[in-house]
């Protein structure tokens, strides 16, 4: 399950909770969204500190893209999320997908992923 991005989307941080206590033990987990969640936190909906601390644990996966206010879907490293503290509670053994937008080109993925090991992702 993964965060909405906006105000009215149905799994905000209290709703993703009753959904995955709802659905544990059916193999349903979280998949953390670093752009969609900085959004949120820019927005003063809980942030992601807040989500990773919550949900960590129950953790399946995650898109790694970074967001400005503006901007989101953007190579990691050329926006505001702080890769270092996602680093710290993402599980090392769920899958890491980058996610960009398209129009980004490969020297920019490639720049994005050096960028994400550097920081323990």
């Amino acid at each position: 399950m993964e965060p909405g991005l906006h105000f009215n989307d149905l799994l905000n941080f209290e709703a993703m909770q009753w959904v995955l206590d709802d659905l544990a033990g059916l193999g349903v987990g979280y998949w953390h969204d670093t752009s969609r969640v900085w959004q949120r936190g820019q927005a003063g909906l809980p942030g992601q500190g807040k989500w990773l601390e919550a949900y960590s644990s129950r953790m399946l996966g995650v898109h790694l893209q970074d967001a400005t206010r503006e901007e989101a879907d953007l190579p990691p490293g050329l926006g505001e999320v702080d890769f270092r503290m996602v680093g710290e509670y993402v599980p090392s053994d769920v899958p890491h997908v980058v996610e960009v937008h398209s129009k980004h080109g490969r020297g920019e993925v490639l720049a994005a992923v050096q960028f994400l090991m550097g920081h323990g992702l």
